[in-house]
């Protein structure tokens, strides 16, 4: 999401738009051969509370035992400083209770509707490293989970592509995240590259956990 129904509340980016990363991102996984119809994409005005929630859960309703879930969203994140819960901002949410994304109703809904037995959770806003503080205590129960994100739960995050980029190489082989050389880009190296572009670039802390069940 790169705009939203109050940007009195919630600003839109506009220089965001003009490269937005998000699209390579999708084109990535279907290039790679994955099904159109294990693929939901929702974008800017499509990403309403209600249609995220309601896809969300149909799209895990189709997954089988062994199947991998990959998240992924970028744009506003929300934290409330006395709560510390934290929200993904979809594009209709407002100053009312409830009207975000609660950061812990989406473990919530994957334990509940996924059969699959790995997640890897990727996030590009601010206070993303939510994903982090969710996942970890529970990365090796029946769901193996592995977060990256761009920034640490109690922080902001750059309006750049930095860290969807970091994630694009990664995912892609580039030579610049493949850290031993050895031609393979591993889970861990992807984590690490983004941590180097995310510190040294715009002064944040990429997050990365992963479960002992989940591969390298």
């Amino acid at each position: 999401l790169l705009e939203w129904e109050h940007p009195e509340i919630f600003s839109g980016m506009v220089g965001a738009k003009a490269d937005r990363r998000d699209e390579p991102l999708v084109e990535f996984f279907r290039a790679a051969g994955v099904p159109k119809e294990q693929i939901t994409y929702l974008q800017d005005a499509e990403g309403t509370k209600a249609r995220i929630e309601k896809q969300f859960a149909s799209l895990l309703g189709k997954t089988k035992q062994g199947d991998l879930l990959v998240f992924y969203y970028c744009g506003h994140g929300s934290r409330n400083i006395r709560s510390g819960q934290t929200s993904f901002v979809n594009y209709d949410a407002s100053g009312a209770p409830g009207s975000m994304w609660d950061v812990e109703s989406i473990f919530t809904t994957i334990e509940e509707k996924f059969r699959g037995s790995r997640a890897l959770l990727l996030a590009d806003c601010c206070h993303s490293g939510a994903l982090y503080d969710q996942a970890h205590p529970r990365r090796d129960g029946r769901i193996a989970y592995s977060v990256v994100t761009s920034s640490y739960s109690h922080n902001t995050s750059t309006g750049r592509w930095t860290f969807t980029d970091s994630v694009l190489a990664g995912l892609r082989g580039e030579g610049t995240a493949d850290q031993d050389r050895d031609g393979t880009v591993d889970l861990a190296e992807l984590a690490r590259y983004c941590e180097l572009e995310m510190a040294f670039g715009e002064g944040q802390k990429s997050m990365f956990t992963a479960g002992n069940k989940f591969p390298n």
